[in-house]
């Protein structure tokens, strides 16, 4: 049903929006065969190719294996959605190239497109996806000890922290990008990343720093002979003397930088300056004299086919118009920016067709592939049951030592573990192993991060009770595999095993503080029958829930207290 609902939304999508470009086409043929076609791939490279999106010419063949081609694919198809200003497909494209890195084990691959992902969710305004993604990619440089990467991912950490809210956070990152780029022999990079200091300190309202950070990005370019930088760097300083209310001095960097991007025919850089120079004279008062930078602005605007930065622009001019009497103009240019709003809007509709045309046939293979898993898996229960039925007798013997084992470790976790063995399981379990414990407590930050992220998602989705490793692993954008090795690197448990504690952790605490019954702390837990997990907490402590709630000490902290 689900299915067949995502089906009728896609074929009215299609008919408002279009049919599919031929890159589309030859891209979802690639990814959504349960084999890959190389002829198809190929052919899509060369108009990759074409497009420009590739520095050269991509060709794969059966020796690369599937998932190695479809990272290469869905990567390419990230550079290519991006340029055509598709973000919210770029990010899909990318975050696919990161899970099938994963599953080749290219954690550098993986890590870059993590990046590249994190960007594009930056740009569609998803800061806190953002933060996530650049994380993940952050943590994998780290480990791979690549400082040119590293500074990359700070900076764009810094530039999500910003847009979230989190102004010391990105401050603290780029200030560690900075540090990074020092120890590198690159002063471009250096000037870059002094250059979004300077734009991160003016966000925060500390011009005298954004200041100095900004004339140290313009002296490396002055160096350099990057007359261009020096203009962008121009810019910044204007853009900081606006915060300061300073508009003269503004207005006297933006024409420097102008002067500069004209002779270079920087574009785009170009535009921004003339609609910031047009908006500095406005608040000087000098609505005429702004008329002319709009006009220009509006020019390249079109030249370039940027209709967003047009619907900005004509916003900006009926504002000046409108002061100036001209209130038919006024009317025109608000017009003007509503229609680009609204075709903007188009533009998104058929995104959005694109997207769910490429989840449909993604969910048509996951169906193949799933029937062909299923046979597989018939086969192999009925050589399991063969292998039970010769091993019974090993199967209990083992199953009986472990729970013997697991009864001791529990036992042994409590500090008043003597008179538990004198009492037998009639002692409360009055302290259970925490979370993540390993060698004394002496993990690393990140694998520290990772196991709280991980406690809060299974404690966020426990009453949901559809918790499963493949959800866990797509949430921290890994693949199956690699959730699984990592958590027990760290934890030496099981997922399962993991998540069973984490429950029964939370069990003991509502038994122990509440008076719930248990058929509600069952519910809380993340069972759906009482009777199952009265077994389980039966099986992890020796006793029911409610000879638990009847042990001296439980009951003495449930009753109530006299006031001093």
């Amino acid at each position: 049903m689900k299915r067949l609902f995502l089906f009728l939304i896609l074929r009215f999508l299609q008919t408002t929006a279009g049919i599919a470009s031929p890159i589309d086409s030859l891209y979802h043929c690639v990814m959504t065969r349960h084999s890959v076609d190389f002829r198809a791939a190929n052919q899509l490279f060369v108009m990759l190719d074409a497009e420009g999106v590739t520095d050269s010419l991509v060709t794969v063949n059966p020796q690369d294996g599937v998932d190695a081609v479809r990272q290469r694919v869905c990567y390419n198809m990230g550079l290519f959605y991006n340029a055509t200003y598709k973000h919210r497909l770029a990010a899909a494209a990318f975050t696919q190239a990161a899970l099938y890195a994963g599953k080749v084990g290219d954690e550098r691959d993986r890590a870059e497109a993590l990046s590249a992902a994190a960007v594009q969710h930056h740009l569609l305004g998803d800061f806190e996806k953002a933060i996530r993604l650049i994380s993940d990619a952050l943590h994998t440089d780290s480990v791979l000890h690549d400082a040119e990467a590293l500074s990359c991912d700070l900076n764009i950490l810094s530039g999500s922290s910003l847009s979230a809210g989190r102004t010391d956070d990105a401050v603290r990152y780029i200030l560690k990008a900075i540090e990074w780029e020092k120890a590198r022999p690159e002063p471009s990079k250096l000037a870059i990343r002094y250059g979004s200091a300077a734009e991160i300190l003016n966000k925060k309202g500390d011009t005298e720093s954004a200041l100095h950070y900004a004339t140290l990005a313009y002296e490396l370019d002055h160096k350099a002979g990057n007359a261009v930088g020096m203009a962008r760097r121009m810019s910044q300083m204007a853009d900081i003397y606006v915060t300061r209310k300073d508009y003269v001095a503004a207005e006297r960097h933006y024409r420097r930088a102008i002067d500069t991007l004209e002779a270079h025919r920087e574009l785009h850089s170009l535009s921004i300056d003339y609609r910031l120079l047009a908006k500095v004279l406005t608040m000087q008062g000098k609505h005429a004299a702004a008329i002319p930078y709009y006009e220009k602005a509006e020019a390249l605007a079109r030249q370039t086919g940027n209709r967003f930065f047009l619907s900005l622009v004509a916003r900006s001019r009926a504002e000046s118009e409108r002061t100036l009497g001209h209130h038919e103009l006024a009317t025109n240019y608000l017009e003007l920016a509503l229609q680009l709003s609204d075709s903007l809007h188009s533009e998104n509709q058929e995104q959005m067709s694109a997207e769910l045309r490429t989840q449909f046939e993604m969910q048509e293979l996951g169906s193949e592939n799933e029937r062909n898993a299923a046979l597989v898996r018939w086969q192999q229960w009925i050589i399991a049951a063969l292998l039970c039925v010769l091993l019974g007798g090993i199967v209990v013997v083992i199953l009986g030592r472990r729970k013997r084992m697991r009864k001791a470790a529990l036992a042994a976790t409590a500090p008043d573990a003597p008179e538990r063995a004198e009492a037998g399981s009639s002692s409360v379990p009055t302290q259970l192993p925490e979370e993540g414990k390993k060698a004394g407590d002496k993990l690393p930050l990140a694998d520290r991060k990772f196991l709280v992220s991980l406690s809060d998602f299974v404690h966020a989705n426990m009453k949901s009770r559809k918790i499963t490793i493949d959800l866990i692993a797509e949430e921290f954008c890994m693949s199956r595999n690699q959730f699984v090795r990592r958590l027990t690197a760290i934890t030496g448990e099981t997922p399962g095993g993991y998540i069973a504690r984490i429950k029964m952790e939370k069990a003991v605490r509502l038994l122990r503080h509440t008076e719930k019954p248990v058929k509600e702390v069952a519910y809380e837990c993340g069972f759906d029958e009482s009777n199952y997990f009265i077994h389980v907490f039966r099986q992890a402590y020796g006793m029911t829930p409610q000879q638990f709630r009847q042990t001296p000490e439980v009951k003495k902290g449930l009753e109530p207290h006299d006031g001093d």
